[in-house]
């Protein structure tokens, strides 16, 4: 089932937002792009043959997620300072109206990478997806080395003088939307929200914040030539630590992965806040019955069940 967040918009309407950012071009060809769950996307050719991507945000509150009122303005403002360092891989952005008046949506214009996703790279030989996964903790390791003096998510004006502000923050937000839901998480939300300030200490231990993209995986990076072409969809940007982003959780500890973030051992601090990595990513999944309208029953209570189990590790 397609996500209910996604923000349609017609060919004519598309055209009106391409002429008011790209003035004297004509668009000859549109194609709607299946990739992302919140946002929609939009393929654009011009008649010279240049292409570009417009993505176009959810109306209102990014599909009523209390985490997703920032998207579109941390993706930019994230792409635009990854831009600066030429090692790192990312989409220029080309124009970005935050105004609301032309559409329903904010939406912003950003350069077409021509490449193969990295998800649809299955058949290619083994030697090349290890050095990708390579490719891919090295990135992970260079996006962390851009630090700022808060915690918090990326030009929101959400800021926190520790980590564990903005974990606790995050956690409370997605739990306090399954609470408002009347979701069945397993346990009471209170008692989750107790236990992480119970282990406040764990995340004091990190003092400098590091900029996380949060959502690199082979779905989100485009590969030309066996080499890491783009990195996609920064939505969810943070001032944190490099070990929320995703291939730290439970199902994508690569040994060629670790090999190229430069660590394969991890403290026991650092092991308990990757238990609390994953249990937020599995809270967030399942607020995503509510928010995307795609999970069934059967699916939620899949994730539920995972995030249990990372529960009983604390």
């Amino acid at each position: 089932m397609e996500s209910i967040s996604k923000n349609k918009l017609t060919d004519e309407k598309i055209r009106e937002l391409a002429d008011a950012a790209f003035p004297g071009c004509t668009v000859c060809k549109i194609e709607e792009m299946d990739a992302g769950m919140c946002n929609a996307l939009y393929r654009l050719t011009f008649d010279d043959g240049r292409k570009t991507v417009l993505k176009v945000s959810s109306p209102g509150m990014h599909g009523k997620a209390t985490n997703e009122q920032w998207l579109m303005e941390s993706e930019t403002a994230a792409m635009k300072l990854v831009e600066q360092d030429p090692r790192i891989k990312v989409p220029k952005v080309l124009f970005y109206d935050d105004t609301m008046t032309r559409c329903s949506g904010k939406y912003f214009f950003m350069e077409y990478v021509e490449g193969t996703l990295m998800s649809r790279m299955k058949d290619a030989p083994d030697e090349v997806k290890r050095d990708l996964q390579r490719q891919m903790g090295e990135a992970v390791r260079l996006i962390g080395e851009i630090k700022n003096d808060k915690f918090g998510i990326v030009n929101s004006g959400i800021e926190f003088d520790s980590l564990h502000g903005v974990v606790y923050q995050l956690i409370s937000n997605v739990v306090g939307d399954l609470m408002r839901n009347n979701a069945d998480l397993g346990i009471p939300g209170e008692e989750i929200l107790a236990k992480l300030n119970a282990d406040k200490a764990y995340f004091d231990e990190v003092t400098e914040p590091s900029l996380v993209h949060f959502d690199i995986w082979s779905n989100n990076i485009i590969v030309q030539d066996d080499e890491i072409a783009s990195i996609l969809d920064w939505e969810r940007a943070l001032w944190a630590e490099p070990l929320m982003e995703d291939r730290f959780r439970s199902y994508g500890m690569n040994p060629d992965y670790l090999e190229g973030f430069g660590q394969t051992e991890f403290t026991p601090s650092e092991q308990r806040r990757l238990i609390w990595y994953n249990i937020w990513i599995n809270l967030a999944f399942m607020g995503e019955r509510y928010t995307r309208g795609y999970m069934s029953e059967e699916q939620y209570i899949k994730t539920r069940d995972q995030m249990l189990s990372h529960w009983k590790k604390l």
